[in-house]
C-alpha cells in the first residue's frame, strides 16, 4: 500500500510539472524556447536543445504543435548517455502525440544522436491532421540519426514510423526495428516503414528491419456513387 501511495505521488507530481512546464512555455514570447525542458543547449548547432527524457520529448511535442515555439534554424538531439535505449516512453502510456501539425509542422533539426536505441517503447494513437509518426508533419526540417525500436503507430491517413508527412526537408540515416506501423480507416491511406507521405523531400541511408516490423493498410471506404 505504501509503495502504492508513494507511485501514484510521484505519477501526480509528474504530471503537474509537465502542466506547469507548458504553461510556462505558452506565456513565454513566441519563438523563445524554455530552458526548463532541456537539460542543456540554447538551439544553435554548436550545442542544440538536449532531451534526455520521455517527458522531455513530449513537452517538446506539445510546444511544437501548440505553436508558440518556433523551430525553424533550431537544432534538438537526443542526449548522449550511456543506457540503452536512451529514450525509453513505456511510462507515456500513449499519450505521446506527433510532433508536428499541418498548421505548425517541425522546421528544424532533430538529431538522434547516433545511439544504438534512440527512443523505445514509444505508442502513438494520436496523430496530427490526419498525420502519425514520431513526427507528424515535417516542411523544411531535418530528422537524423533517430533510431526507434519497439514502437507503435496507429491511426491517420499517413502514417510512418519516423515521420506521418514529409513536405519539404530529409529524413536521414535513420532505423526501425520491431515496429508496427498502421494506418487509420481512411480514404487514400499512405504507410511507410519510414515515411508515410513523401510530398518533396529526400530519404537516404534509411533501414527498416522487414523481419521485425509490420506495416498495415486499412480502408472499409467504398464508393457509394451509382454505375
Amino acid at each position: 500500500m505504501m509503495k502504492e501511495t508513494l507511485f501514484n505521488q510521484r505519477s501526480q507530481t509528474t504530471k503537474l510539472l509537465q502542466l506547469l512546464t507548458l504553461f510556462m512555455m505558452l506565456l513565454a514570447p513566441k519563438g523563445a524556447w524554455s530552458q526548463v525542458i532541456f537539460d542543456d543547449g540554447d538551439g544553435s548547432q554548436e550545442y542544440p536543445y538536449i532531451i534526455s527524457t520521455s517527458d522531455q520529448l513530449k513537452t517538446f511535442a506539445q510546444a511544437v504543435n501548440a505553436g508558440t515555439q518556433a523551430t525553424e534554424n533550431l537544432y534538438f538531439r537526443i542526449a548522449d548517455l550511456m543506457e540503452t535505449p536512451t529514450v525509453n516512453c513505456s511510462n507515456l502510456n500513449g499519450t505521446f502525440v506527433s510532433i508536428g501539425t499541418s498548421d505548425y509542422p517541425f522546421k528544424g533539426t532533430f538529431d538522434g544522436n547516433g545511439s544504438n536505441l534512440s527512443i523505445s517503447d514509444l505508442i502513438v494513437n494520436v496523430g496530427t491532421d490526419g498525420c502519425n509518426g514520431l513526427f507528424g508533419v515535417v516542411d523544411g526540417g531535418t530528422i537524423t540519426n533517430v533510431r526507434l525500436y519497439h514502437c507503435n503507430f496507429y491511426g491517420g491517413a499517413n502514417v510512418g514510423a519516423i515521420v506521418g508527412e514529409l513536405r519539404n526537408g530529409s529524413v536521414t540515416n535513420c532505423e526501425v526495428t520491431e515496429c508496427t506501423v498502421t494506418s487509420g480507416n481512411a480514404r487514400n491511406v499512405t504507410v511507410g516503414g519510414i515515411v508515410g507521405l513523401v510530398s518533396k523531400g529526400t530519404i537516404s541511408n534509411c533501414i527498416v528491419n522487414d523481419e521485425m516490423t509490420s506495416l498495415y493498410a486499412q480502408s472499409d471506404y467504398t464508393d457509394d456513387k451509382e454505375s
